[in-house]
């Protein structure tokens, strides 16, 4: 990915006073959108606005965000997956929601954070980049937790024979 030309960025100074001011003691809450962000990014953008990252000649600024390791990736060439990922692809761009699906393995801490609305957008709006993995708090047994992998699935409308893609939080209930 390219990087965002330095210009187009607040000084360290303000990114860490902004950075600072987003981060507090956020709770979560029902219904309430929280970010995946690349752990490795975030590591390097604390460390730049730390002042403890070294940035070289080479590497004048820091690269766009990339959440690409996250997420699973479709699979290309006619082999059989890309048309459902092209489908999950649409349903995301005409209803705002992200329908992309993060690997099952992935760990919180080593692969990927959580942020906030403001602090992802703050990043987001300095750094560039993405994909977006906004995901819902939603309400289990044990409480509010964020719900990395909601339920993908696909479903029929009888008559018609066209699958529609549908995604929906596994403590849902269907009507």
């Amino acid at each position: 990915m390219s990087p965002r030309l330095p210009g187009h960025l607040p000084p360290v100074s303000e990114q860490q006073r902004l950075w600072e001011e987003a981060s507090g003691q956020p709770n979560l809450a029902e219904g309430q959108k929280w970010f995946m962000v690349s752990q490795r990014f975030l590591e390097d953008f604390e460390a730049h606005i730390g002042g403890t990252q070294t940035i070289s000649a080479f590497r004048p600024h820091l690269d766009q965000i990339d959440n690409g390791r996250l997420v699973v990736q479709p699979i290309s060439n006619g082999v059989p997956g890309l048309e459902e990922h092209a489908q999950f692809a649409a349903a995301e761009a005409s209803t705002g929601v992200s329908q992309l699906r993060t690997k099952p393995d992935l760990m919180e801490g080593r692969d990927f954070s959580w942020l906030t609305r403001q602090q992802w957008e703050l990043l987001q709006g300095w750094y560039g980049g993405g994909p977006e993995l906004g995901r819902d708090v939603v309400r289990r047994r044990a409480g509010l937790v964020i719900e990395a992998n909601p339920l993908k699935l696909w479903v029929r409308r009888v008559g018609s024979g066209r699958r529609i893609p549908l995604v929906l939080s596994r403590a849902s209930t269907v009507q």
